[in-house]
């Protein structure tokens, strides 16, 4: 099974068809185990000064909104770009569906509140 069809297994029916698909590819952008890619992709908003927003997405709270903006700066208007060109749509589109799209996806694959280790990915 590819980390693909974890992620969207995982995800559930709160994330559909094309969101589903624009979110997973977003994240496996980010590595190639689940839990490296989550990783990653947190570290990325801590280090674009989002911290707050993507650790109240892996707590167990509320999640912080973040703006497309803010998304583009995190992740890059290029990995943006070629993301959003693999579905048909513009890095704006894509920023906006991902600034609503991700605070939903980390919360979803970090159920207990924290994010999962290698091991237990493994198991």
């Amino acid at each position: 099974m590819s980390l693909m069809d974890i992620l969207k297994s995982q995800l559930g029916g709160q994330v559909e068809g094309q969101n589903a698909d624009l979110a997973t590819t977003m994240l496996t952008r980010f590595g190639g185990s689940k839990a490296e890619s989550l990783m990653n992709l947190t570290r990325a908003f801590q280090q674009g000064g989002l911290g707050g927003a993507v650790n109240s997405w892996i707590s167990t709270g509320d999640n912080q909104a973040v703006s497309a903006d803010q998304v583009i700066k995190v992740l890059g208007r290029d990995r943006v770009a070629e993301v959003a060109g693999k579905f048909g749509m513009s890095p704006e589109q894509a920023s906006e569906k991902l600034a609503h799209l991700l605070p939903t996806v980390v919360d979803r694959l970090t159920p207990a509140g924290h994010l999962p280790t290698q091991e237990q990915q493994a198991s």
